[in-house]
């Protein structure tokens, strides 16, 4: 796409029932820095209860394994958790209302979009663009910690309660269909992640031009980034509303 060539390394950190250590994701950190990537699509993450202190060991990992060598993190900004809220609010007496801003309720790596010295780690979430204008009640946001969202194929009532109803959701990328017709939908700031690492990984050279360089790599510059990303047009900048939610409102479309 765009004539530049994209190859793509599947690691595997889950088990069989999706469950994952921090071993795994420490080792597949490593792998991946080793085997030369550009970019890590990092649909995964944790709550991390305390909002003074950041998971150390991940952090130096990331720094030595990425920041240090210019290789993007794009990570989900996370989404809502029921045991996870529940926690939060019960044993950190986070207020019910701030759980899905990463200022009160950090999710990792997600999180460290926002501190100094992980410029390469990029976090999004979903949104949508017109009509709400705003991030989906169910995903993650913060103007301090979301680096930008990627804007819904449509809304659509997830668990059927009305005071938080809309979800922002997907079209099946694999245009599988539902039992009793209709496509399927998926939502989740996972499946909005890879579509930013998509359009990064398709305009890669001419984005990270003068930023990763050989022998000692320049370090990502992540406004330049989005800079560029504007001007090849895959990045919008929203003025209402999104701009409390999202660094700068930015917000791309789903389709090239």
């Amino acid at each position: 796409y765009q004539n530049q060539k994209v190859n793509i390394i599947p690691v595997k950190i889950h088990d069989s029932l999706g469950r994952r250590s921090l071993y795994n994701v420490l080792c597949a950190i490593a792998y991946a820095s080793k085997s030369h990537v550009n970019i890590i699509n990092a649909s995964f993450g944790f709550y991390w209860d305390d909002v003074n202190s950041t998971p150390l060991l991940l952090g130096e990992f990331i720094k030595q394994y990425l920041t240090q060598k210019g290789i993007l993190m794009i990570a989900a900004a996370g989404n809502a958790e029921e045991y996870d809220d529940t926690f939060a609010v019960n044993h950190h007496l986070v207020n019910a209302s701030l759980l899905r801003n990463l200022d009160f309720h950090p999710f990792y790596p997600a999180s460290f979009a926002g501190k100094t010295g992980f410029d390469n780690v990029v976090a999004v979430t979903t949104c949508e663009i017109p009509i709400y204008n705003k991030v989906s009640p169910f995903q993650n946001y913060s103007a301090n910690y979301v680096d930008a969202a990627v804007n819904c194929d449509l809304t659509f009532n997830r668990f059927n309660q009305p005071l938080i109803s809309e979800e922002f959701g997907f079209y099946d990328p694999l245009d599988r269909l539902i039992s009793g017709g209709g496509r399927l939908i998926i939502a989740g700031s996972s499946y909005s992640t890879p579509i930013i690492t998509g359009k990064i990984a398709a305009y890669y050279n001419t984005l990270t031009n003068g930023m990763v360089g050989t022998g000692t790599p320049n370090q990502i510059d992540k406004n330049e980034l989005f800079r560029r990303m504007q001007v090849q047009g895959l990045i919008n900048l929203a003025t209402l509303n999104l701009p409390s939610q999202i660094k700068g409102g930015k917000y791309a479309v789903r389709t090239p």
